[in-house]
């Protein structure tokens, strides 16, 4: 699937419930790569999550900007993400089932 920006996101692997990767290249020079897997854990499942993002050009300056600034930026913003999905998934475990009842 290709998005209307010249190296949009397109769909790399999907494996059916379990995981999905997408990759995007937003301006064509750098590319970002998404992915999540659904593991049993016990009782439940965990979301596994994890990106990359290559920074445009072999600059060792923009590489060291990176490091400091955006990497730090994209882990908190991932975590927050990720403790939303899971008040979700809580909140939607708390709900009785809708076939059962129970």
């Amino acid at each position: 699937m290709k998005g209307l920006m010249y190296g949009g996101p397109e769909l790399v692997f999907l494996v059916a419930g379990a995981a999905l990767a997408v990759a995007v290249s937003p301006w064509a020079r750098r590319r970002y790569v998404t992915w999540g897997a659904l593991r049993p854990d016990g009782a439940g499942t965990r979301l596994i999550s994890r990106n990359r993002i290559t920074p445009p050009g072999g600059n060792p300056a923009v590489r060291a900007l990176y490091d400091v600034v955006m990497a730090p930026g994209s882990l908190i913003m991932e975590r927050r993400m990720l403790q939303g999905i899971r008040q979700r998934a809580e909140g939607l475990s708390a709900l009785p089932d809708p076939v059962t009842g129970s």
